[in-house]
């Protein structure tokens, strides 16, 4: 395949980014909050992109990877049903070895090009890039194989039994004015924990952490981080060398002990995560250890704050930076892949906040909720910013997201609506586990599953009783009303063959398909059936139950480089399109199996008489 017009050997530099939500992006550049972001725009291509089915960080991204569909590349959720396995022994979908399609970066590879991969999603643990910087988490709750403990807050006035972390042995000294503790932090492999001797000093709320071998402790002030520490910990694989951060968040007297609670991020393994091991140790040397962990669990739990959860977001998207601009002031690159996720998290906080169709929105609370928001945007705009800065003119820069985002303000149980029928059955009244052999559907994801005889271990509905079965179900979904408001939640459901033209209805996905309507998103644990979200303590925004279609859900591409046309593009295209017209940009051929087909209408050769050369001091500020 020729290369398209350009001089030299064709580079692209390509950051994800989670959640990116049009109706937000378009207002943020407006703002003049994302001038990085903007500067693109005015110099290159937008493109209005269409999610996967459904639109989830593993679908979503492993679809932009591979140019496939979900039922080709085979990652339909964050669980996958193993077709003839029970359905309790689902497997995650966020590993490379789950992908049964060539993801971009394997293609360049082959084609002799240098691909580096930063916390790119479904990379984990591929070997095939030429380098690859990863901990296997930072997004959907994934716990990092290589972390020895999660992060959390110690508390003085809290120890509850199986916390993350905790002090012990809290005892005053004889002058009375200082205070003496061990820090416990679990781990989460079963080792022996983390100890680490403190020093409190509540009337001058000053915290000193000893570290084995260290002569000089970290002390801190409330608000105070500290710098990445070494320690020896174990993890997965036995004693492993780790790095952790601290924050004091509070040191103070109390009537009887001080109360002091401080946070740590996790504590994670040093080496072993990236690959080749040796040149990611050069880079990580020069970035410092790996800040992947970003979700908000202890912010909706009330453990931290909001500025606290925020400073995590900050260390991510600095992490991330550093190491980028290691990659490209150092090596010879053709093909550099970096996601963010922190914008995704972002709207799962605050959308219910900022979004005033949630009936527990707070009008009073919205432009304060919208500039929380906003900071993410602006962090993750800092990444392009960063990388946009060290390219040079001949080279292209793409940025895009995975999937919108649209409100949460109703949950739906609907295996709790199918046990109403008699169709599913618990083990038990408190029980979440689902009784197989009295139960004929369940549901899972976006899919409703059958429980076939002869297909399914525990299968006890008779195969030629399925279409009939089938079509009651669908009609019961369609039947279902809000009580609150009367509202339809399902949007579209129907056997997984009528959603073929959305490339699902693979093996691993379900016998029946559902799209909900905004503001409701499905959850498969036991409770009511209808439950409004509460904005503040769980997500209120979402992307997976919801129609790809759906304006809302669209995300953008924005593209600027010689190889990339100028002006928006009004047409939408499916994120399958974006892994052929990167190939075609780096002069390569897509994997044989790539279903997407390259986006010409943004491609420079579609546009000869394209105005760019006249604005040469925009293109070279890339």
């Amino acid at each position: 395949m020729p290369m398209l017009s350009g001089s030299g050997r064709p580079r692209i530099a390509m950051i994800g980014i989670d959640g990116f939500a049009p109706e937000w992006i378009e207002r943020f550049l407006a703002e003049g909050a994302m001038p990085n972001l903007d500067r693109i725009r005015r110099t290159g291509g937008v493109v209005p992109l269409v999610s996967s089915l459904p639109a989830t960080t593993p679908v979503a991204w492993a679809t932009i990877a591979t140019g496939c569909h979900p039922s080709s590349h085979g990652i339909d959720g964050f669980l996958l049903h193993v077709p003839g396995q029970s359905f309790d022994s689902r497997v995650s979908g966020t590993y490379a070895t789950r992908c049964r399609r060539e993801p971009l970066w394997e293609t360049a590879a082959l084609w002799g090009k240098r691909a580096y991969v930063v916390k790119f999603p479904l990379a984990y643990p591929s070997d095939v890039a030429t380098l690859r910087i990863d901990g296997a988490a930072g997004w959907g709750g994934i716990i990092c194989l290589h972390q020895a403990c999660a992060s959390g807050v110690a508390d003085t006035a809290r120890c509850d039994p199986g916390a993350t972390s905790c002090f012990t042995d809290l005892a005053r000294d004889q002058d009375g004015k200082i205070w003496r503790a061990q820090l416990e932090i679990a781990t989460l492999w079963g080792g022996a924990p983390v100890r680490l001797a403190c020093t409190l000093h509540p009337d001058t709320q000053l915290v000193e952490i000893a570290l084995p071998g260290v002569p000089d402790p970290i002390r801190l002030n409330p608000g105070e981080w500290s710098e990445p520490v070494e320690l020896l910990a174990c993890a997965r694989i036995g004693e492993q060398r780790c790095a952790v951060r601290f924050k004091l968040i509070e040191c103070t007297p109390g009537p009887d002990a001080p109360r002091v609670r401080l946070f740590h991020s996790p504590v994670h393994e040093m080496e072993a995560h990236s690959h080749p091991e040796a040149l990611a140790q050069h880079h990580l040397s020069r970035a410092g250890p790996i800040e992947e962990e970003t979700e908000p669990d202890l912010l909706l739990e009330g453990v931290i704050d909001f500025d606290t959860y925020l400073e995590r977001c900050e260390l991510n998207t600095k992490w991330l930076e550093r190491i980028c601009v290691s990659i490209l002031d150092d090596d010879a690159w053709d093909l550099l892949m970096v996601h963010v996720h922190i914008v995704d998290w972002g709207h799962h906080v605050l959308h219910g906040a900022v979004d005033p169709r949630h009936p527990l929105h707070v009008p009073e609370e919205r432009d304060a909720a919208i500039a929380r928001l906003r900071a993410h945007y602006t962090l993750a705009d800092d990444l392009v910013g960063a990388v946009t800065d060290r390219l040079e003119p001949t080279d292209d820069v793409v940025v895009l997201g995975d999937h919108g985002q649209d409100l949460h303000h109703t949950t739906i149980r609907l295996n709790e609506l199918f046990a109403e029928h008699g169709w599913l059955a618990w083990s038990n009244d408190a029980d979440t586990v689902i009784d197989w052999d009295r139960t004929r559907v369940h549901a899972a994801g976006n899919y409703l599953y059958l429980n076939v005889v002869g297909r399914d271990p525990a299968g006890i509905l008779p195969p030629e009783a399925c279409d009939a079965f089938s079509k009651d179900v669908c009609q019961v979904l369609r039947d279902l009303r809000d009580p609150r408001t009367g509202d339809a939640p399902a949007l579209v459901v129907g056997p997984r063959h009528d959603f073929a033209s959305l490339g699902v209805g693979g093996d691993t996905s379900g016998d029946i398909i559902f799209c909900l309507a905004s503001g409701y998103q499905a959850r498969n644990d036991r409770g009511a059936l209808f439950q409004l979200t509460v904005p503040g303590r769980e997500f209120t925004s979402g992307h997976d139950h919801f129609h790809p279609r759906d304006p809302r859900i669209e995300t953008r591409m924005y593209a600027a480089g010689p190889h990339f046309a100028r002006g928006a593009l009004g047409d939408r295209h499916s994120i399958i399109d974006v892994n052929p017209t990167l190939c075609t940009v780096l002069g390569i051929e897509p994997a044989f199996e790539c279903e997407g087909k390259p986006i010409e209408a943004i491609l420079a050769a579609s546009h000869p008489a394209d105005d760019r050369t006249s604005h040469p001091e925009e293109v070279a500020c890339l």
